[in-house]
């Protein structure tokens, strides 16, 4: 009887003692919460007690923490993005502006119907050009919501890349610029969204206006199961293209001839392209500057 005793007893005080332990370690969990909930760390809940339980609980809250650290840094990562971007086109959209108010007081000033007529038209430019920068700004933030999705369908290739391409006839002309445009005659249809893609093509064609010289070549041929959209150029052997860094955000090869430029175009070409499941890629030669655009054939 006082052998059952004294191991009741020492069970007791075992138990007592599992118990205070527990509630050590739970109440050091709850404070490293709280110090949590109040401060930035990247600090884990640590443990004292070696118990299974204990130790589960522990992994699991640690595991909600990573997961809260990684949905932080992106979110701390897309916000820095966005106040850089919005920096640059503050700094881009300057220029327009400052000369959009000069040609508005010379068009007030002026008495001559010709005058008034240039003017109007130089005013029509900046504010085309404020619209393109806005547009990239509004895509751009599209393309970082990880959710944003487009829709996708069967499309005849062949009719957006001609309604898209010859679309700029009056800028090749403006620019005394004759482009070599080769388009298959064979059907492509691809799996895309005809927006977007008018998009990609619109920015490719921007792209070799502003920095191309004269020679610019567009073309849409088949090669195997794939579409491809083709944008040649040559270019200004002073302009140090880097391919690896073309579609990052802001590249601009020459800043003297990127002033009505927020230097999105390729990176926001590049995003579409990815989103519908295509490819994109530059290359450079001692001539030419040039983007392939590669879509996946609907057989």
């Amino acid at each position: 009887m006082v052998i059952v005793t004294i191991l009741a007893v020492i069970v007791a005080f075992i138990s007592i003692a599992m118990l205070i332990s527990y509630k050590r370690q739970i109440k050091s969990i709850c404070h490293q919460m709280a110090f949590l909930t109040k401060n930035s760390s990247n600090m884990m809940i640590t443990q004292n007690l070696h118990d299974a339980g204990i130790m589960a609980l522990i992994n699991q809250i640690n595991t909600l923490l990573e997961k809260e650290k990684s949905q932080r840094t992106a979110y701390q990562i897309k916000d820095a993005n966005l106040k850089e971007i919005i920096t640059h086109l503050s700094h881009d959209i300057r220029t327009p502006l400052t000369s959009l108010d000069g040609y508005f007081q010379l068009l007030i000033e002026s008495d001559e119907p010709t005058e008034k007529e240039r003017y109007a038209a130089v005013i029509q430019g900046r504010i085309r050009s404020l619209k393109e920068m806005l547009e990239e700004l509004f895509t751009y933030t599209k393309l970082q919501n990880d959710h944003y999705r487009l829709d996708v369908v069967p499309q005849n290739m062949n009719k957006i890349f001609c309604d898209t391409v010859f679309s700029f006839y009056d800028d090749f002309k403006q620019k005394n610029i004759e482009p070599d445009i080769q388009i298959t005659d064979e059907p492509l249809n691809v799996i895309c969204n005809v927006e977007a893609v008018k998009r990609v093509i619109q920015n490719m064609i921007k792209n070799g206006l502003q920095y191309g010289e004269q020679h610019i070549e567009i073309g849409l041929v088949r090669v195997g199961n794939k579409a491809i959209l083709k944008f040649k150029n040559s270019y200004n052997k002073g302009d140090h293209i880097d391919v690896d860094q073309i579609f990052d955000r802001f590249y601009k090869a020459d800043q003297s001839r990127s002033q009505n430029a927020a230097g999105l175009g390729l990176f926001i070409a590049k995003g579409l392209v990815t989103k519908m499941g295509g490819a994109i890629s530059a290359s450079l030669t001692d001539e030419f500057f040039e983007i392939d655009i590669e879509f996946l054939l609907e057989l």
